[in-house]
């Protein structure tokens, strides 16, 4: 990822973390690199709770969605969860169709931040 851009705003409330993500695209790279900034966060909470909001996101890889559930997945393992908020539908068609709404607790309204 370039130096300086800004790709995510993260902000803490209490015990859960607020995750904006600002670009369009959520591809393999992108995804890996918000994992990171979302691991570190993760590992300073004993329970994580993690709201993504991707109100921004236009474009979804299937390298990013094995980037969600492995996020999910360490989530789950200490006891948090993730949230994805702001869905939009053909994003959300997409999470169907591989069948990870059921996996995933996908909202399709704004983050109530």
């Amino acid at each position: 990822m370039e130096a300086g851009m800004q790709f995510i705003e993260v902000e803490k409330q209490g015990q859960d973390t607020v995750v904006k993500i600002i670009h369009g695209l959520l591809d393999g790279p992108m995804a890996k690199f918000v994992s990171g900034q979302l691991s570190r966060v993760v590992d300073e909470s004993t329970e994580p709770k993690v709201r993504l909001d991707l109100g921004n996101v236009s474009f979804l890889t299937a390298a990013a969605m094995g980037e969600l559930v492995a996020l999910h997945s360490e989530l789950e393992g200490r006891g948090g969860e993730l949230v994805l908020y702001n869905v939009r539908l053909p994003i959300y068609e997409v999470f169907k169709a591989v069948h990870l709404n059921e996996l995933f607790d996908i909202q399709h309204v704004p983050c109530p931040c």
